[in-house]
């Protein structure tokens, strides 16, 4: 029987081989919003990190988005997940 550190470790070793993934939003009149992001960052325990301009549209729908969608793929692997809030937020950090 998996473990949830045997899942979270399976997980991170699937994900670490991907450098883009889909993030899909649903914007306030329930439209689905998806676009490619670079992976900024991909901890062990799964948190995903993606870089966009503060200004970007997605950024007003992560904040409001009840859940959103990552898919990650591959010609030989996919993921994909939902995450609901307080998983799904805005990290504002300056690259100056």
């Amino acid at each position: 029987m998996a473990t949830p550190e045997n899942t979270r470790e399976h997980l991170y070793k699937l994900l670490k081989g991907f450098d883009t993934a889909m993030l899909v939003t649903q914007a306030s009149n329930d439209d689905l919003h998806g676009r490619p992001m670079a992976i900024a960052e991909l901890s062990e325990d799964g948190d995903t990190y993606f870089a966009t301009s503060i200004d970007s549209p997605k950024v007003d729908e992560v904040e409001k988005a009840q859940k959103c969608l990552i898919t990650f793929q591959s010609s030989s692997q996919y993921a994909a997940g939902t995450f609901g809030f307080p998983k799904a937020r805005p990290i504002r950090s300056c690259a100056c």
